[in-house]
């Protein structure tokens, strides 16, 4: 009888269990029986890549790229993690994205913390309008305008958005924003949140990205575009960065990911009708009623991005060929990696051993465009060689007429002092060195003209201070036309003497010595044409 039993309670048991182990092995044994009787069979592996909702973006998501890619046998997904960089730079680490795409900017920042887990093998595309400061109101009519104090500025923290900020401080001398008082931010998630305060009056300046961008221009007849990319296209730059370890074990994939995201590229500009349906598609994918776009809006976001092909990225970004006989190749990413590190020091987010490698090398890999170019995949496509040398951009000539009553004061770039032997306009080796970081600042607005301004002491002969300002503003601009190369068509030199002399506001601290020797300077204004 205790024999029956006890063999009867072992046959409970192992069937107890047989049907928990059957419970939880039938569905995967299903799938698995699915995926070798279905086309997932032919599937070598899942490609992640961690992205938002960024318009410059839907092309690696586009069903065009997705079809390549399972061509190729692999099934290609986009991961929205709504711009959580850190979080996307840690997957990247550990290895839940094989691919990340993000700016330099928010590379270089975010990815600090997880040790900078990738490597940017490819540039995607540059804000040429996609990223904007806008003014809510009509309290701001230029970057000068936010060197006063009382504004509110609303703006995504840890985003392009922020950094587009940075710029705009380090390069117009916005001194307040470094201060520790940071009464004047407005932190939000996301650009949809900054453009809500922008609209809602909470805010007197919102930094936003495409889509935001157009929508608040048309909802707000008060807001204004203070200043975007399109001014500074070299200021966000997006790149993809492929995990170190997954390139290393798994190069072809890496190369047939670049290989169909090039040919999708040249798809869609061929097809410009079936890119807009599917920009939409992508933009609206998450979208409620209130934030969906139309076709409209779609057009005038993708105007504000300016994609990269392969002949690009070999000849301007990686220096990979020559972009015409004769020329040196570029090496624009590395240029914009150094310049963005300087920009993000000056802010203070970096510091002596908390900071990217000083060698911006270690942080690219250009061997996969190297190979794509060298199999002739670029041949046909266009390159500018003069688009990655913004400081020998031309432009038309301008009568004085036209330079007084044409343009809108962008801002005051910051200068250090640039100083002048008394009663001449020789230039010293420290003046000239100061100039090349005028030089260097100008860069970054390559659209936008230059006023030279000659400023001299109240003391002495006012009408050969006059004379000397003006010999003075045009020393400066001779060795920017001689030295870079810049326009003379672009640039205005003119001359005020002591005339403005109430421009320079004396401090408690100085004296009267103190005072009027800051009085001999010059500024340096950007201008844009009015429309």
């Amino acid at each position: 009888m205790r024999v029956t039993t006890v063999a009867a309670l072992g046959i409970l048991v192992v069937g107890s269990v047989a049907a928990v182990v059957w419970k939880y092995t039938a569905p995967v044994l299903e799938q698995r029986a699915k995926i070798q009787t279905s086309d997932a069979a032919r599937l070598k592996g899942t490609v992640q890549i961690g992205v938002d909702n960024f318009i410059g973006y839907w092309l690696l998501c586009s069903p065009q790229q997705r079809t390549l890619m399972r061509n190729d046998g692999y099934d290609q997904k986009c991961v929205d993690d709504e711009a959580d960089y850190a979080g996307r730079f840690q997957k990247l680490k550990e290895g839940k994205l094989q691919f990340a795409v993000a700016t330099v900017d928010s590379y270089e920042l975010n990815a600090l913390t997880s040790q900078y887990p990738g490597l940017m093998v490819t540039v995607i595309d540059r804000s040429t309008g996609a990223d904007a400061a806008v003014a809510c109101n009509d309290k701001v009519k230029n970057i000068d305008d936010l060197k006063r104090g009382g504004l509110k500025i609303a703006f995504a923290v840890g985003t392009p958005s922020e950094h587009l900020l940075k710029v705009v401080g380090a390069r117009f001398d916005i001194s307040q924003w470094r201060e520790a008082d940071k009464s004047w931010r407005i932190e939000t998630k996301s650009s949809a949140e900054a453009a809500k305060k922008c609209q809602g009056g909470e805010a007197d300046v919102a930094v936003m990205w495409e889509p935001d961008i157009t929508k608040t221009l048309k909802r707000n007849p008060k807001a204004s575009k203070l200043i975007g990319t399109d001014f500074s296209p070299y200021t966000i730059i997006d790149v993809l960065i492929v995990r170190s370890e997954f390139a290393t074990r798994n190069p072809e994939v890496v190369t047939k990911l670049l290989k169909n995201y090039f040919l999708t590229l040249s798809h869609y500009r061929q097809n410009p009708g079936e890119a807009v349906d599917d920009a939409l598609a992508y933009v609206n994918a998450n979208a409620t009623a209130e934030t969906r776009l139309t076709q409209d809006d779609v057009k005038s976001a993708m105007k504000g991005v300016t994609w990269i092909n392969l002949a690009e990225n070999a000849t301007l970004w990686f220096g990979i060929a020559e972009p015409e006989p004769g020329t040196l190749p570029k090496f624009a990413l590395i240029d914009v990696i150094e310049s963005t590190a300087k920009i993000l020091t000056d802010s203070g987010d970096f510091t002596p051993g908390h900071r990217p490698p000083d060698d911006a090398g270690l942080m690219v890999q250009s061997r996969f465009v190297k190979d794509l170019y060298e199999t002739g995949l670029a041949s046909g496509e266009k390159v500018d060689a003069k688009d990655a040398d913004s400081l020998s951009r031309e432009f038309s000539e301008l009568t004085e007429d036209q330079w007084k009553s044409n343009f809108r004061e962008l801002g005051t770039l910051r200068v250090r002092p640039v100083n002048f032997p008394s009663g001449t306009d020789t230039l010293s080796v420290e003046a000239r060195e100061n100039v090349d970081h005028i030089a260097e600042a100008i860069r970054s607005f390559p659209k936008a003209r230059i006023v030279i301004e000659g400023h001299t002491s109240t003391r002495g002969d006012s009408q050969e201070n006059l004379l000397l300002s003006q010999d003075r503003a045009e020393a400066v601009a001779r060795y920017l036309q001689v030295t870079f190369r810049v326009s003379p068509n672009r640039i205005r030199a003119v001359g005020y003497g002591g005339s403005k002399a109430k421009e320079v506001v004396q401090t408690r601290e100085e004296s009267n010595r103190e005072y009027l020797g800051r009085l001999p300077r010059v500024v340096v204004k950007l201008v844009m044409e009015s429309y």
